[in-house]
């Protein structure tokens, strides 16, 4: 989570940390980053940024996988210690002004992080800066600008995409496109209900997101199981976010 607005407070970082463990939406879009990074069958040796890495949750997931991995956060001072591995290293810094060298990656992850960049074509450009030549890029943002509401206030967005907005930033910046998805389109018809409901309601709304009962929870997180275990090949015309995977396309 990289962000230029202090929206990420002690609370919130709280709340994150909890809801990377239990919340249906987390677990659905770690289990896509996952599944698809499998496909890639990248080396332990492989150069990995987590960028956006937030609690540091998924930093040590990757860690399991891979022999080093940087975590880069604009907090990284509040990466929770149980996240700390001996091949973690966590990075205080700006996604539009990554402290590395260029070439430096052969892997970048990016959950939900570009929307959070004033300047996201800065953003991409500097990503494209530091992965090596043919490395690779797994990024998740939100979709639809007609859903901007008080979720994207709360959590400091500047902005919601369009595939093809996204596809022109990606080209633009010098990345092949392998794979462009919707997600979260089961759940799509109640994400658009909750967003379009009256001001007053939508904020009520918040807090059921934020913390859904648990059956409901259940439910969902079945549906999103179901969603990105068999239909992740499939073109769905919509979704709440979108999901790529890219390279560094080299001329």
């Amino acid at each position: 989570m990289l962000t230029t607005n202090e929206t990420f407070d002690a609370k919130r970082t709280a709340w994150i940390a909890k809801a990377e463990q239990d919340h249906f939406w987390f677990k659905a879009r770690r289990q896509w980053v996952f599944n698809n990074l499998d496909n890639l069958k990248l080396p332990p040796a492989a150069a990995v940024l987590d960028l956006g890495s937030g609690t540091g949750y998924q930093s040590s997931l990757l860690a399991k996988r891979f022999k080093e991995i940087i975590g880069l956060d604009l907090y990284a001072e509040r990466t929770l210690p149980e996240y700390v591995r001996h091949n973690t290293f966590y990075v205080k810094a700006d996604a539009v002004n990554i402290p590395f060298k260029e070439q430096s990656f052969d892997l970048v992850i990016a959950c939900d992080v570009f929307e959070h960049t004033a300047d996201d074509r800065q953003a991409f450009a500097d990503v494209n800066r530091v992965m090596k030549n043919n490395g690779y890029l797994i990024a998740t943002v939100p979709a639809f600008q007609f859903l901007w509401g008080e979720r994207d206030k709360v959590a400091g967005h500047h902005r919601r995409y369009s595939k093809g907005q996204l596809l022109s930033l990606l080209k633009n910046n010098s990345f092949k496109i392998i794979k462009i998805n919707y997600f979260n389109s089961i759940l799509f018809p109640v994400v658009v209900c909750s967003r379009l409901l009256p001001r007053k309601i939508n904020k009520e709304t918040l807090a059921t997101e934020d913390t859904p009962p648990k059956i409901l929870n259940f439910l969902f997180e079945k549906i999103t199981q179901f969603e990105v275990k068999y239909l992740s090949k499939v073109q769905l015309p919509f979704g709440s976010s979108l999901a790529i995977i890219c390279r560094k396309n080299v001329v």
